[in-house]
Formats: structure tokens, sequence, C-alpha cells
């Protein structure tokens, strides 16, 4: 493997580490949240709180929406953050939300063989 090849990968595989990073912190986050709504909804209702009854309704629907887009929505965020830094820069322009969820090597597989076996 060539070093070229091997930097490559070694960027490849801290971006997937921030993006599983950034995935999971999303998750609990929205998770811990949400366990917080479930138990002060009864509260909400009791005290006459519609506003933040529809703020809790809404965010939990959006919430759960979000989860099923977790990777891509890490993958947007790690953009966000790497996107302009020199060595990730080239590397997310070709990398897309699929990507996500492959491991590094087969990422570089395919990369590879997307700029002509090199």
């Amino acid at each position: 493997m060539e070093t070229t090849d091997r930097s490559t990968l070694k960027a490849l595989q801290r971006l997937h580490k921030t993006q599983n990073a950034i995935a999971t912190t999303l998750a609990i986050t929205m998770g811990t949240l949400m366990v917080t709504y479930f138990f002060t909804f009864a509260m909400l209702i009791d005290k006459g709180y519609h506003g933040a009854l529809w703020l809790e309704a809404l965010s939990t629907l959006l919430f759960i929406i979000a989860f099923f887009y977790l990777n891509p929505l890490a993958f947007a965020i790690v953009r966000l953050i790497h996107g302009r830094r020199r060595p990730y820069a080239d590397l997310l322009r070709r990398l897309t939300p699929r990507d996500a969820a492959r491991p590094p090597e087969e990422v570089m597989k395919r990369i590879g063989a997307a700029d002509g076996g090199a």
C-alpha cells in the first residue's frame, strides 16, 4: 500500500470515527430529551402550559424523523466541521452519505475504483 493510500485510509478512519461519535452523541441527546419529555408531559397538561406541550410534541416528531436519518445527518455535520481542512476537503467531496455505514476499507476501495484504480 502506497503512502498516499495509507494517508487516505487514515483520513477515512478519522472521518468515520468522528461521524460515529457525532451520531452517538445525537442519538443519546435526543433519547434523553424524549425520556425527559415523557416524564414532564403530565405536568405540562396539569399546569396548562400548552406552548411547551406543543414544543415537546413537535420536537419529538423531529427527533423520530432524525433517528431514521441519523447517519446522513452526522455526515452533514462532519462535512461542516472538516469540509475546509486540508486532508479532508477533497476526500469529503468524493464521499456520499451512503458511505457513512460502510467500513473505511470498503470506502477506500470504492474511491480507488472511481479514480481509475489509484
